[in-house]
C-alpha cells in the first residue's frame, strides 16, 4: 500500500577546447501514490530541473553566446479508479519554464518564459488479462509571460490505443489520434495534425 519515490541527478557536458559550450543539467523530484482502496488511488508529484538546449535544436536561439539553459518547475496530481473491466484515470499537470536571459545576445529570451497547463483523462477496457484498449484526451494551454506577439495558445490531444502487459517484465502500448492548437495571433498558423506515440518497458 502506498508509495513514495525521491530522485535526483546531475548530467554535465565539458569540452576540451570550447569551454563556452560547457553545461550542467540537474533534476530533483518526488512523486507518490496513496491507495484509497484496492481499486482506487491518488497520485501526485513535483519536480525541479535545469536543462540546456542542444546546439542542433531548432529552438536554439540565433546569436547565442552560450548554450540556452532553462529551469522547469513541474507538478502533477491525479486519480485512478478500477471498475473491472473498466479503468478511468483523471489528472492535471502544470509546468513553469524560465529561460536564462544571459545566454543570448540581441534577443530577449524572457519572451520564451511560459506556463503550460494540461488536464487529461484516460478510459481503458480490459479485453484479456494481458491486453486493454484505451481512449485518452488532454487539453494543452500555454501562456507566455510576454504575450505581445500573441503566442498564447489552447489545444487538445485525442488518442485511441492498445496496451499489452505480460507480467512485470513486458509492458508496451501505442496510440494514434489527432492534435489541435489554436493561437491568439492570426499571424500564427493553427495546428491540426496526426498525433501518435508509443511506450515500451
Amino acid at each position: 500500500r502506498h508509495r513514495l519515490g525521491l530522485d535526483a541527478g546531475v548530467s554535465a557536458d565539458y569540452y576540451a577546447d570550447n569551454d563556452s559550450e560547457d553545461a550542467v543539467d540537474w533534476t530533483l523530484g518526488a512523486d507518490g501514490r496513496y491507495d484509497l482502496s484496492a481499486k482506487s488511488h491518488a497520485l501526485g508529484g513535483i519536480r525541479f530541473s535545469q536543462n540546456h538546449e542542444d546546439r542542433s535544436s531548432p529552438d536554439s536561439a540565433a546569436g547565442a553566446t552560450d548554450p540556452t539553459t532553462y529551469k522547469s518547475s513541474r507538478a502533477h496530481l491525479g486519480f485512478a479508479h478500477q471498475l473491472a473491466p473498466f479503468t478511468i484515470r483523471l489528472g492535471g499537470v502544470v509546468e513553469k519554464l524560465d529561460f536564462d536571459k544571459g545566454s543570448t545576445t540581441g534577443f530577449d529570451i524572457d519572451q520564451r518564459d511560459r506556463t503550460q497547463y494540461s488536464i487529461g483523462t484516460r478510459f481503458s477496457y480490459q479485453l484479456t488479462p494481458s491486453r486493454e484498449v484505451f481512449f485518452q484526451a488532454a487539453t494543452d494551454a500555454r501562456e507566455y509571460d510576454m504575450n505581445s506577439v500573441g503566442r498564447n495558445s489552447d489545444g487538445y490531444r485525442l488518442g485511441l490505443g492498445l496496451r499489452i502487459k505480460q507480467g512485470e517484465d513486458f509492458d508496451a502500448e501505442g496510440f494514434i489520434g489527432h492534435a489541435s492548437q489554436d493561437y491568439d495571433a492570426v499571424t500564427y498558423k493553427d495546428v491540426s495534425t496526426a498525433y501518435y506515440g508509443a511506450n515500451l518497458k
